[in-house]
């Protein structure tokens, strides 16, 4: 992002900050349009695009006063050396790194030491510099292990305890509202509109009950149920090799290879009250999936020929079925439910 970019990101923010001034405000003759900056995920390039924001909102106060900015999260990279520090370290330092987890313990422990007062130094001062409020909201990638979120209310308890969020706090306090002072989760009230952050951040772990596959193997992780636990990992399974991110999920065939690889058939289809699995495989994992990607049952076939599955009391309808071997591969197709 050039400059210029900075300046029509934070012009396209205004705009929408006055649409949800204007439709949430309470009438007040004396209202004026006003501008906030806001954005988020500033890894690996945000010490050159932060204080050009800064240095954009300052330069543009006559035409568009930003009375405060707002990061949303993902401040540096945790799980490996975030580029921004590596390449002011070594300005021929090839990015991405590598995995912390792989460096050395020494290049570890002070990378780990540095990254949140780093962060501070080389994109926070810049707005405060300039004179422009600096609130700051929790992301996912601040909850990596080490990391944890306690650790972050203290890295940032300057931040997290604003004169402005300590008076809501204690606002809502007297309306019965529980409102812990420092918290990750924070509201108030900026010229009549509510500015609220809600913390959701949670961490993705390939250990059980996270899908492994999802988790830097080449297949999308697919929420089984939104209504459900977010921050759980059994409401979460593997998608397909490649995935369909953004889109309704699809089962589908990884490659030609792995699905050669699994014997199985599916039969009567269409089904009624059941269908039977047949497989040549020892051990296979069978899996059925409604049309929307939620999981419906799953299976474990374990030296059974043939195993019945009871649908009856399935809406009727297509479905997906998905069978992964011991040694991952996946195959899978529809079934029908009449």
């Amino acid at each position: 992002m050039n400059f210029a970019t900075a300046k029509k990101a934070i012009l396209l923010t205004t705009v929408l900050v006055l649409t949800v001034a204007a439709g949430w405000s309470k009438p007040n003759p004396e209202s004026t349009s006003w501008y906030f900056a806001v954005s988020g995920d500033s890894r690996d390039c945000g010490d050159l695009i932060m204080p050009k924001i800064a240095q954009a909102i300052a330069d543009n106060r006559k035409n568009a006063p930003v009375e405060f900015y707002w990061h949303l999260g993902d401040l540096r990279a945790i799980y490996r050396r975030d580029c921004d520090m590596a390449m002011r370290e070594d300005p021929s330092f090839q990015c991405p790194p590598k995995f912390l987890r792989d460096e050395d313990p020494a290049v570890r422990d002070k990378y780990l030491s540095a990254a949140w007062p780093d962060y501070i130094s080389q994109q926070i001062k810049p707005f405060e510099t300039r004179d422009v409020p600096f609130y700051l909201g929790i992301g996912n990638h601040e909850l990596i292990a080490p990391k944890t979120r306690d650790e972050f209310r203290q890295q940032f308890k300057e931040w997290l305890t604003k004169p402005t969020l300590q008076k809501q706090r204690a606002s809502d306090r007297k309306k019965g509202i529980a409102s812990n002072d420092g918290e990750t989760y924070f509201h108030f009230v900026w010229k009549g509109v509510d500015i609220i952050y809600l913390d959701n951040a949670s961490i993705y772990d390939d250990q059980n009950p996270w899908p492994f596959l999802a988790d830097g193997q080449g297949y999308t992780v697919e929420l089984a149920d939104p209504l459900a636990n977010l921050c759980d990992g059994s409401n979460y399974f593997a998608g397909c090799f490649g995935g369909s991110p953004g889109t309704e999920f699809i089962p589908c065939i990884t490659s030609v290879e792995a699905s050669a690889s699994i014997s199985i058939s599916v039969y009567p289809n269409p089904a009624g009250d059941f269908f039977l699995v047949e497989t040549s495989s020892s051990e296979v994992n069978f899996t059925l999936f409604d049309f929307s990607g939620r999981k419906i049952l799953e299976k474990q076939l374990e030296n059974q020929k043939i195993v019945t599955v009871n649908v009856s009391t399935l809406e009727k309808g297509i479905y997906w079925y998905q069978v992964t071997d011991r040694e991952k591969n996946i195959k899978t197709g529809k079934v029908i439910i009449q």
